[in-house]
């Protein structure tokens, strides 16, 4: 593996090297925690906390706060694969199946983010897709937010990886399809109560 100590990574670089760790291993298996993965790196606190919630974001490992002996796990999970469409009906009921599950989970979640959160934090309620824009109040760090979420065990995928210029206000994604459950996804955003 790359040594990355005497030298400053960014969370690009985190995320490279991490990709290779996580190809590398088995479904189940510890990442290093995130103080390993600091002095590993040689880095702040705020670019391996990104990194971490980038893969959280795209389902290639699970936070399990107070799972292991220090304060979190983050386990490798299976990886997506690519599932032929074929037109006959039972591809149908399943795409149906899922858009209704998708569906729900996205009211769900828009429910619960404004009743935690505010309506602010939520301008625009979407019609699809697989997460929302959390909208933060202006001069809040986005960097500092998303390490005191990840803290709390809630990752989520920093708005300016998104964006080609700096947006107009901070802003976070939210995925409401990543959560194992929808219990996971409502308790994933009550743990974000009070850091907006």
């Amino acid at each position: 593996m790359t040594s990355f100590h005497d030298r400053s990574s960014s969370s690009e670089d985190i995320a490279r090297e991490l990709t290779r760790d996580i190809t590398s291993r088995a479904t189940g298996m510890r990442l290093p925690s995130h103080r390993a993965l600091v002095t590993r790196f040689g880095a702040s606190a705020s670019p391996v906390s990104r990194a971490r919630a980038l893969f959280a974001q795209r389902g290639l490992v699970v936070s399990r706060p107070g799972a292991g002996r220090g304060r979190e796990d983050v386990l490798v999970v299976g990886r997506l694969t690519g599932r032929p469409v074929h037109r006959d009906a039972g591809s149908g009921r399943s795409l149906a199946r899922l858009q209704t599950a998708l569906t729900q989970r996205r009211r769900l979640a828009v429910r619960t983010v404004v009743e935690t959160l505010g309506a602010d934090v939520l301008p625009d309620h979407p019609r699809g897709g697989y997460h929302l824009w959390l909208r933060l109040p202006r001069g809040t760090d986005e960097s500092e937010f998303l390490s005191a979420a990840l803290a709390r065990g809630t990752a989520l995928a920093p708005g300016t990886y998104f964006h080609a210029d700096q947006p107009d206000v901070p802003r976070v994604r939210l995925s409401y399809a990543a959560a194992p459950t929808t219990a996971d996804l409502v308790t994933g955003i009550h743990r974000l109560e009070g850091l907006v």
